[in-house]
């Protein structure tokens, strides 16, 4: 199989087990609109929309011969999935020794640290299992959008492929499945020469999620097997890079930052690390346990680490319920300027209680979001106990008016960024939410939270926030009325983006220039 460097990144360990893995960046809790690509066998569209955007162009170079050009996939924030022949030459029979991958202009580029193949496709000269995985350094699908997998298929299925230019440009191929078996299916209603001309990866018409990938005349399905496959290459590679890094940390004198995300270190794990390296110097300012399978009992051993220096702290995604937040509430943290306990299901509101029964002086960052926080959580979040919050993240919290009531009446003076997309305000809850007065905020998201047309006319009333440049109201059920309304009433002179992706809105001419007449400089999303 084919490796590459040493580096140390974030790898997203995500096991692909269900048939409906997609997302689409920024609105993954909610359905969200699909884009309507071109028709036709050879459309020419352009890749900046989901799932377009999700493909990009794989560049792969061997010893003494030309670069090969192909089309690689997003499946996850960091894998690309592609054709084993993208990787491995059969006629000089090498593997790659450089691999790169672009998404579509303006997605950005990344370093690719490791790519995998089959040893039976080497085996087979080329046979069987024509298929690979592309590991990125950095997380590109967070911004593109990335497709699951759909193991089950019919026939008459709709299904499409992208073809990446060297211009990075997109053609898209569409055609119909015939012929399924277990292991493969064809493409009807195309051109001949799909399986030669770099459309490897194919995805169901109507959502994103993969369903082969070409192999010469046929598509190769994306069984089980292969699925499982994909997955020992990420836990394979995830093992290998923590091993390494857990030996450089041990053996380090002077360490800044850690990263053990997704790792499933559990709660020994994160004692081994805290106990072995008692009595060194401890350097350590940023360190990521997040999804390691924590609970509140490795909470104790962190807290008696004697990190002094830390300043970014990231718990999410683990099992640390209020016991444990008590637990970090008696550390000593005296630069700690981020905590992230996002995706904690069991903190709940006394979690919160907990936190709070401390001042965190220096704390800028709190995320929250996803931790059934609850409308009884707000109350606990005083300025007294975060008296430097800048940004606070409250998202997926059934948060409720009440909560927002409870929220208005917390004075940070030097908050900049609030997240509440995700909680069914409603009108009432915008209606105290414009009641806040929180001067320097700069970014509201309230996506999702069901406030309508009277609720944005609330918020726009309310006359709050003259620093206000980012506001996110996708999924609202907003109408054109409302975004009349919007004009008409709200202030925000700095306003410089609008995200009203996912409601009632109809993006005409009229309404978009209603819009930039009253900001100049505004960025309209609607897609």
């Amino acid at each position: 199989m084919g490796n590459a460097s040493d580096s140390a990144a974030t790898i997203d360990a995500q096991v692909l087990k269900g048939t409906r893995l997609g997302m689409i960046p920024d609105s993954s809790s909610y359905p969200g609109q699909r884009p309507t690509l071109s028709s036709g066998p050879e459309a020419q569209a352009r890749a900046t929309v989901f799932p377009l955007s999700a493909n990009g162009l794989l560049i792969s170079s061997f010893p003494a011969s030309p670069d090969l050009t192909g089309t690689g996939t997003l499946i996850g924030p960091n894998m690309v999935l592609t054709a084993a022949h993208n990787l491995y030459s059969i006629s000089t029979k090498q593997p790659a020794e450089n691999v790169r991958f672009l998404p579509p202009a303006g997605f950005g580029e990344s370093e690719v640290l490791a790519w995998k193949f089959p040893s039976d496709f080497v085996d087979s000269q080329g046979q069987r299992e024509d298929f690979g995985l592309v590991i990125l350094e950095s997380r590109l699908g967070d911004f593109t959008g990335y497709l699951g997998i759909e193991r089950n298929l019919n026939e008459k299925t709709r299904v499409r492929a992208a073809l990446c230019s060297a211009e990075r440009e997109t053609r898209v191929f569409t055609g119909e499945v015939t012929g399924v078996t277990e292991d493969s299916f064809g493409v009807r209603g195309g051109p001949e020469e799909w399986a030669r001309n770099g459309s490897e990866v194919w995805w169901c018409n109507d959502g994103g999620c993969v369903v082969g990938i070409a192999a010469k005349e046929r598509v190769i399905r994306m069984t089980d097997a292969r699925t499982k496959q994909i997955s020992r290459w990420v836990a394979d590679y995830l093992s290998e890079k923590h091993s390494r890094i857990l030996r450089d940390y041990m053996e380090a004198t002077y360490l800044r930052s850690l990263d053990l995300s997704k790792t499933r270190i559990g709660d020994s794990g994160l004692r081994y690390l805290a106990e072995g390296r008692s009595g060194r110097p401890q350097s350590l300012e940023r360190l990521d346990v997040s999804g390691c399978q924590l609970t509140s009992e490795g909470i104790r051993p962190l807290v008696g680490a004697r990190w002094y220096r830390l300043r970014e702290l990231f718990l999410g995604e683990n099992r640390i319920d209020s016991a444990g937040c008590a637990k970090l509430r008696d550390g000593i943290w005296p630069e700690l300027h981020t905590l992230d306990l996002s995706r904690n299901l069991v903190l709940r509101a006394e979690g919160a209680r907990q936190l709070a029964r401390r001042v965190w002086p220096v704390l800028e960052v709190l995320r929250l979001a996803h931790t059934d926080f609850g409308p009884d959580g707000t109350k606990y979040l005083t300025k007294s106990s975060f008296p430097a919050l800048i940004e606070l993240d409250l998202a997926k919290n059934s948060l409720s008016s009440e909560g927002m009531d409870r929220l208005k009446r917390h004075r940070w003076e030097k908050l900049t960024r609030l997240d509440l997309s995700g909680n069914h305000l409603y009108r009432s809850g915008a209606n105290h939410l414009s009641q806040a007065s929180w001067p320097a905020l700069h970014d509201l998201l309230i996506d999702g939270c069901m406030v309508g047309d009277e609720g944005i006319a609330s918020l726009a009333k309310g006359r709050s926030w003259p620093t206000l440049r980012d506001l996110g109201t996708g999924y609202n059920e907003i109408s054109s009325l409302g975004v009349e309304w919007l004009c008409q009433f709200a202030g925000w002179p700095e306003l410089v983006r609008l995200d009203l992706r996912g409601n009632k809105f109809a993006a005409g001419e009229d309404e978009m220039r209603r819009i930039r007449q009253k900001w100049n400089a505004i960025t309209v999303v609607v897609v």
